[in-house]
């Protein structure tokens, strides 16, 4: 796996969360990510970019037609599993804060 796209759901905090996660994961292994913070007005009404003055690494156009490995608000992820390895992309569909370590998985999800 090259890249994680993150797909920021909910509400701020929500997003924050799984941002900081997005961001120890991909620093952590040194694997690249993105983010994508779509406005959903019943729960969070405003851009990145109106909130906050430092820059979200956006996906590129092709981010679309490569290699991916979809979860849906994981709070563990193995990044040795063969699938996830494999892909080009791993998109996470997420609000929940995650872990890569799963000595840590329930002690961090604790703490969100």
């Amino acid at each position: 796996m090259k890249t994680i796209h993150l797909i920021a759901q909910a509400g701020l905090a929500n997003r924050l969360r799984a941002w900081a996660s997005a961001e120890w994961a991909a620093d952590t292994h040194g694997i690249d990510y993105v983010m994508t913070w779509d406005v959903e007005d019943d729960v969070m009404p405003a851009r990145w970019d109106e909130l906050f003055t430092n820059n979200i690494p956006a996906p590129s156009a092709d981010i679309a037609t490569r290699q991916t490995v979809r979860l849906e608000h994981p709070n563990f992820i193995d990044l040795d599993d063969p699938e996830i390895g494999a892909a080009d992309v791993l998109e996470l569909h997420t609000y929940n804060a995650f872990s890569t370590d799963p000595a840590t998985t329930a002690l961090h999800h604790r703490f969100w």
